[in-house]
């Protein structure tokens, strides 16, 4: 908070998602405090707004959490402040002025996100009359800007300066430098490389107090700005910058983001679950570190007998707060690894495997013991190892029962050390792709399929799996990957009783269509950074292959013209078949390597999307590699076709 005149100035963001790590939000709270913000808003429900907001309070941080939800439509995306999980299921209708009533009545605020001309929303074809008349009726508070000439031009339909807010739009994350860092966010890792954000505009609002109630009366009231975090330039009423200038805020903002920014723990080595803890930062006047349970310590020393256990992830940020001298708190993300770790993966190598990858991070000896359980075993197997200091290794178990390679199957290896027992679940594939013979045609179903027909599988954005899902015939699909010397091909035969695309572009995954992820780096990480990222559909233009995400480019959110997909639809069977060919040279591949892959079908029945059917994860809600299948590269002269029947029976 900054004194402005009678106002105190508020730095916060109206439109961000949690995609830095869901099971972990230590790190998007360590970001947000290292960009000087003072409050965020969650867009991705009440109850996601609501786990942040208790990790922040539980660290005593003065960064507010508030909750809101994106609303997308084929005619705008719009953004709606949350009183309650309830509100979400109210807010839809057949037409922009519809949703924006309903909204008006279940949300504090309504804003109009990131205005374009691609939405009928906003733009008319000439200009943003719609946009200014939505304004005009009182039906939207403010408009999230990111574009100055965007801007002038909603103003120039409008008659008059709208209210403006900025929000980052964090829809994913790039990879971190490795090793890790040993804490987050600092110089040499700022927050704006590691996030894969739309745009860097976050708010300015000049406000009573600091309470929700405040911040909605000022934005209601125009008392706020657009400002990038890097130039701090501004887009929004020429009045309130005006008056942040005359009160030197952004020498102020600035001056508070170095400080924060400027708190460095000192740490004498890694930091592993359940061993001693000792970590400092000179000056403090609290600390406050969270695990299992929050631990506060006065002074700048924080020692523990024994640093208790968090998600048992291999690696991943512990939330550490700081409180100092003159009122700045900082919240940083400490590295802590398990001493002694598994994970598990699945591969095809002339029949399905279980990988168990065991690492001993300690420089002494470790002896462990591994149960391998779940649904593609007939019984636990159970094996004891001894691994040397900072010994890696890898350990197979067969699976004896698996009906379909190409399906998902729970499983869980239990690692058992120094008196504790570690739980590692993930649902386990063994897709494989086959080399196609001559003459072979790649649209068909092959021996070794992927299979989506589970509702283990389905994920319902508004209502039960299990209520909201009929089974197969209501929504499925299979998916045969092959490859020749110049291409790999997917093959995708979707059962859908009701076709509904009428998106097109960029839009296309509101409705229905085909998702996938290819990581030839095979990196397993957290995160995007490696991978290629698509989606195909048949739109009202025709079929079309739209590429979100490219290796190192991050979202390059363009089509895919390096690539082909011919996509049909027969009513009457329920069918829609996708066949997409992807040459070996666009993916930086050779044709001869493994990769991962994730799969999702969309599915919108008339008007929003209803509903995925993933493999691999659910990528349109989690970029998350580590959930990703490998796919093995099967050549034509290795393919038995007996074998593949037996594996596939």
């Amino acid at each position: 908070m900054i004194k402005v005149g009678k106002y105190i100035a508020l730095a916060g963001d109206f439109h961000t998602h949690l995609r830095w790590d869901i099971a972990n939000p230590t790190t998007y709270l360590s970001g947000m405090s290292s960009l000087g913000l003072d409050f965020v808003f969650f867009c991705d429900g009440y109850d996601t707004a609501q786990a942040v907001k208790e990790m922040s309070l539980k660290l005593n941080s003065d960064i507010r959490i508030f909750a809101a939800w994106e609303v997308m439509c084929k005619f705008a995306h719009l953004l709606g402040t949350l009183e309650n999980p309830e509100s979400i299921a109210k807010l839809n209708g057949s037409d922009i002025k519809a949703v924006l009533g309903n909204m008006r009545r279940h949300c504090l605020l309504n804003i109009f996100a990131h205005p374009a001309a691609n939405w009928s929303g906003a733009y008319d074809g000439t200009g943003y009359a719609p946009l200014a008349k939505l304004y005009r009726e009182g039906l939207i508070d403010a408009v999230q800007i990111t574009s100055a000439k965007v801007y002038r031009e909603i103003c120039a339909a409008a008659g008059k300066e709208l209210p403006t807010v900025g929000g980052i739009d964090c829809h994913g994350v790039h990879p971190l430098p490795k090793p890790l860092p040993e804490y987050l966010f600092n110089a040499n890792v700022p927050v704006l490389s590691h996030i894969d954000y739309c745009n860097r505009n976050t708010s300015v609002i000049l406000t009573e107090d600091f309470s929700l109630d405040a911040i909605v009366e000022a934005v209601k009231n125009g008392r706020c700005t657009s400002m990038d975090l890097e130039n701090f330039s501004c887009i929004g009423p020429s009045d309130i910058f005006a008056e942040l200038n005359k009160y030197d805020f952004f020498r102020h903002f600035q001056e508070r983001r170095q400080r924060r920014n400027a708190v460095a723990p000192v740490i004498p080595g890694p930091f592993f679950v359940g061993k001693p803890f000792e970590l400092q930062i000179p000056g403090a006047k609290k600390l406050t570190l969270g695990g299992s349970t929050f631990i506060r310590m006065d002074g700048d020393i924080l020692q523990l007998a024994s640093l208790p256990e968090f998600n048992h992830c291999p690696q991943e940020y512990y939330p550490l707060t700081a409180e100092m001298p003159g009122g700045t708190t900082r919240i940083l993300a400490i590295s802590v690894s398990e001493p002694v770790f598994a994970e598990l993966d699945a591969l095809w190598d002339g029949g399905p495997q279980v990988i168990a990858e065991c690492v001993n991070h300690l420089e002494t000896e470790a002896e462990i013991e591994l149960t391998c359980d779940g649904e593609c075993f007939k019984t636990p197997q159970k094996k004891t190892i001894c691994l040397r200091g900072q010994e890696k290794r890898r350990i197979i178990f067969v699976p004896d029962k698996l009906p379909r390679p190409g399906f998902e199957y729970e499983a869980v290896l239990a690692v058992h050390y120094g008196g504790r027992r570690l739980d590692f679940r993930r649902r386990l594939g063994f897709p494989a792709a086959l080399e196609l013979k001559p003459g072979e045609s790649p649209w068909r179903r092959h021996e070794l399929p992927i299979f989506l027909d589970s509702v283990e599988q389905v994920t319902i954005y508004k209502g039960n799996p299990g209520e909201s899902w009929r089974g197969p015939e209501d929504l499925s699909a299979v998916i045969s990957l092959s490859f020749d010397s110049a291409n790999l091909y997917i093959y995708v035969e979707v059962t859908d009783d009701i076709f509904h695309q009428v998106w097109t572009g960029k839009e296309t995954f509101w409705g229905d269509s085909f998702q996938f992820v290819i990581d030839p780096a095979c990196s397993r990480n957290p995160w995007y950074g490696t991978n290629f990222e698509a989606t195909v559909a048949l739109t009202p233009q025709g079929s079309e292959i739209w590429l979100w995400n490219a290796p190192s480019a991050g979202q390059v959110c363009r089509a895919w013209d390096e690539c082909r997909a011919d996509v049909s639809r027969d009513d009457q069977a329920g069918k829609t078949i996708y066949r997409i060919t992807l040459p070996w040279l666009e993916l930086g591949m050779t044709g001869q390597d493994d990769f991962d892959f994730m799969a999702a079908i969309n599915d919108n029945d008339g008007g929003e999307k209803r509903r995925v059917i993933s493999y691999g994860g659910n990528l349109t809600l989690n970029k998350d590699l580590r959930q990703a299948q490998r796919v093995v590269l099967i050549k034509a002269k290795e393919i038995n076709e007996n074998d593949l029947s037996r594996s596939n029976s």
